[in-house]
């Protein structure tokens, strides 16, 4: 279980960045699906919702807001922005 908890998030990461936002939901959903508790996976499956599914975007937000009390979209940003400085990385995040 461990390596699913690691693996579909770092995925859905990366596809959001790419822009591959059917994908990245897709893995984010993933993620989910293997811990519901996961605030990361919570964290892509708002993000990517949020690129096109309002419904799973509120979903997924209020899950987050059980889960992390305060949680935003803004600090994931923040929390994420750390990982790296590489342009396209960074681009990636502006999506969201």
């Amino acid at each position: 279980m461990f390596a699913g908890c690691v693996v579909a998030p770092a995925v859905a990461l990366a596809e959001l960045h790419q822009g591959h936002d059917a994908q990245a939901l897709e893995w984010a959903e993933r993620a989910v699906a293997i811990d519901r508790d996961y605030v990361g996976g919570q964290g892509y499956v708002a993000a990517a919702a949020l690129l096109g599914n309002q419904d799973r975007a509120h979903a997924a937000l209020a899950e987050l807001a059980r889960l992390r009390p305060g949680y935003r979209i803004a600090t994931f940003r923040e929390e994420f922005s750390r990982y790296s400085t590489v342009p396209a990385f960074v681009h990636g995040q502006l999506r969201y």
